[in-house]
Parts: C-alpha cells; structure tokens; sequence
C-alpha cells in the first residue's frame, strides 16, 4: 500500500522557490548551499515532520534538484511530505554530519563554493564545529538568512493558510475570553482555547495557548500558573493556530470585573498602535516610517510608565516550535529603513507592562498589500 502526498503546494511552486534561493546564491557567488533550518527545509523540499530535532540537510546546488539527507526513521514522513524522489538516509549508528561531508564528496560537491546556514540552531554549535573541521579544506561562507530572505515574501498559496490560520486563532482567541471568569484556573483558560483551535483544523501550534493572569501578566512571557483567577487580575492572552505549518499569531487582554484607567489606558495605546500601522503600513513605505507612526501616536504619551520592546512587528509564515519568528528576523523597528514589500507578513506584538503588576497586549497579523494591508486575524482589508 503506498503513502498517500501530502500535497500542500504545486510542483511550480517549488521550483519558483528554487529559482529565488539559486539567484541570491548566485548572488554572494555561492555553488552548494547547505540548510538546516526546518523551516526553511520545508519551504524548499515539503519535507516535514514533527521531529525537527535530529540532524538533517537540504543541499541545493546551483542546478537539479536539491539533495535532502535525513534520519533514516523519518522515511515515512518524507515519502507522505516531500516533492523529491528519494532522500539520502543516514542511521542512529553513523554519525550524520560525516555522513554529510561523505555524501558532498560522493556527489562531488566538496570543492565547490559552499554557503552554510551558519545560525541555524538546527545545526547547533557542536555540528557546527565538527563539520568546519571536516571542511577545512572547502571554501566556504556563511549563508545564514539566504533562504529566508526568500520566504518573507509570501505566494498566494502561502497566504491563503494564513488566512484560515488567521480564522482559527480568532476562534482561540473568542473561546479563551469566554473562559475567563473570577475562580476559573488560567490553565482552564487555555485549554477552551487549544480545544477550540485543534477541533476547527488546526495543526500542532508552534507555542501553546499563553495566558499569563494577574502579576504574570506584567511580567513578559510568562504563560499559566496553575491558579485561580481572581477579582481584579489582568489576563493577558497569545495563541495561533497553525494551517499547513502556516500561523497567523493574535493578542488579547480583559480584567476581571470593572478595568482601571491607569490599566484602560494601556489596552487603549496598544489598540491604537496596532491601528497606526495597519493604517500606515502599504508596499514601498520605509518599514521605519511605520514604527515611528506607532511610536509617536501611541507609545509615546506613556513611555515613562511601561516596559516595551521596540519591536513593532516581526515577520511570521511558517512555523515550527519553539516559536512562530520567522528566522531573520526581519523587524518593523525605527533602524530597520528597508521597504516593505507587497506579500510580507507581520505580528504586531504590542505588549505593554508595569512591570510585575499588570499587562495589556493587543495584536493582528497583517498581510502587506501595494494599496495598504490586509489584517489576516480579523478577516477584514485596510487601505
């Protein structure tokens, strides 16, 4: 009985992605390249699995097709994911980064001009070391951020998860407010929302549902404690849901019983940043020009009273745990002066605390458009 493809996207696909990567290779005068990153392996190949934790590599030289060397237990998943013909399996006996080098030699690779995603954390510090060393003799550059400088541009395809990632983040993010009540435990909370994102579709989350309520809330990235909610507490709320390794990441914040103004005052700033910047953001603005908007209209008035991070937004697509960033990390902050681009895909986590005593977060996911921007988390366009 064969294994049914999982065929997320077209073969034309993949090779438009293949052809963008090749001409940025070309580019920094680079033959083979070498990527470890899951999610980049993925954007490639379509190989994907949830163990993203043992060592595999994509090999792309400047013509064919890509050379994909897994754990051998993977098989399975790379028959039911991947568009390649075969991989090239490596064992729990052999040691996978000599397996690598041998598979460059065998394929006479090694002396060509190779680029190695060097930060992939994929490939970690020790790999990294062994595998300098046994290519001492190969001339070699640092590719990091080749492959994702490719994918911060989204295809139609791409998008279209990330709407319905967007739709089933919207429905965690409803049921969790819904949950939360004086007496109810936060874990409860964040449950009714894991529920209500996996029995509408969703994949396995790159984070699971964060709710951080009263003191936590003020204090960044915390997620439950195991407690009760109380009269008064702030609770702080990020979730996505994933479509096809695709997530589309939302903030929420509600106190329970009537809000301070020192607390509303918070929820409305966040609000009204996130709102700049969907009226501000469209294709060719400076993505500086669009966090100095934010910074002025909403965080200014009360920057002597909160903890922020200056990150107005990050890039999101694919998205494998530990977190939904996508890899480079391409932020909407006031040194970044690059243009945006029609396809982009940003969350705007804006998160602002009195440090241990309380928080407001609020945040979509934007698409960027040439005439404004879509909010994938709301369903709706801005222009």
């Amino acid at each position: 009985m064969g294994i049914p493809k999982e065929n997320w996207f077209t073969l034309e696909e993949y090779h438009s992605r293949l052809a963008a990567a090749r001409a940025k290779m070309a580019a920094r005068e680079i033959d083979v390249l070498l990527v470890f990153g899951a999610g980049n392996v993925f954007y490639l190949t379509g190989y994907n699995s949830v163990n993203s934790w043992d060592f595999q590599c994509c090999i792309v030289p400047d013509s064919g097709d890509p050379i994909l060397l897994i754990f051998n237990f993977e098989l399975g998943r790379f028959l039911a994911s991947s568009w390649l013909s075969e991989p090239v399996l490596y064992t729990a006996h052999d040691d996978p980064v000599a397996s690598l080098v041998n598979l460059l030699d065998d394929q006479n690779l090694r002396n060509r001009r190779l680029g190695i995603e060097e930060n992939s954390p994929n490939l970690g510090v020790s790999n990294y070391r062994r595998l300098r060393q046994m290519l001492a003799d190969s001339q070699w550059t640092d590719a990091s951020g080749l492959v994702d400088e490719v994918r911060l541009v989204k295809s139609e395809a791409e998008i279209a998860y990330m709407r319905e990632a967007g739709r089933l983040t919207r429905l965690g993010a409803e049921a969790a407010l819904a949950a939360v009540a004086e007496g109810v435990h936060d874990h409860a909370v964040a449950s009714a929302a894991y529920e209500i994102m996996r029995c509408n579709g969703s994949d396995f989350m790159c984070i699971e549902p964060i709710v951080a309520a009263g003191y936590r809330s003020g204090l960044a990235h915390s997620t439950v404690g195991h407690i009760p909610i109380q009269h008064g507490d702030s609770v702080f709320i990020e979730l996505g849901a994933c479509v096809r390794r695709y997530t589309a990441p939302i903030m929420r914040t509600t106190v329970v019983g009537p809000t301070p103004p020192e607390r509303q005052e918070l929820t409305d700033a966040a609000q009204l940043a996130v709102e700049t910047i969907v009226e501000t953001a469209r294709a060719g603005v400076p993505t500086s020009d669009v966090a100095a908007a934010a910074l002025q209209k909403a965080i200014k008035p009360i920057e002597d009273r909160i903890q922020f991070h200056y990150n107005f937004g990050y890039s999101v697509g694919i998205g494998f745990p530990p977190d939904w960033l996508e890899p480079i990390h391409f932020f909407i902050q006031l040194h970044n002066h690059a243009p945006l681009q029609a396809g982009m895909t940003f969350h705007l986590p804006f998160t602002l605390r009195v440090l241990g005593e309380y928080g407001a977060g609020t945040s979509e996911t934007i698409l960027i458009t040439e005439s404004g921007c879509e909010v994938l988390t709301q369903g709706q366009a801005a222009s």
